[in-house]
């Protein structure tokens, strides 16, 4: 069970390199670092602009969500 009380301190991301590749920007968007993750957002062609799964969409695919995960300390591919 979370202890909802305790308090805790985030754990920076290390780039390490594999295989002599470092890990960094260009490597992995020019896909030659061997360790990365790929997320697929999938909607119904007819899916209406105004619903909940549009606006999520959207918001993934934002500058915010692109900031947000550079600031943690991931790299965003928008």
């Amino acid at each position: 069970m979370l202890n909802s009380n305790k308090k805790t301190v985030p754990t920076p991301i290390l780039a390490i390199a594999i295989e002599g590749v470092d890990a960094n920007r260009e490597s992995i968007l020019d896909e030659t670092y061997p360790l990365t993750a790929t997320l697929y957002a999938v909607m119904r062609e007819d899916e209406p602009e105004d619903s909940a799964a549009s606006e999520l969409l959207r918001w993934m695919i934002s500058e915010e969500v692109s900031k947000l995960l550079e600031k943690g300390g991931l790299i965003s591919v928008n």
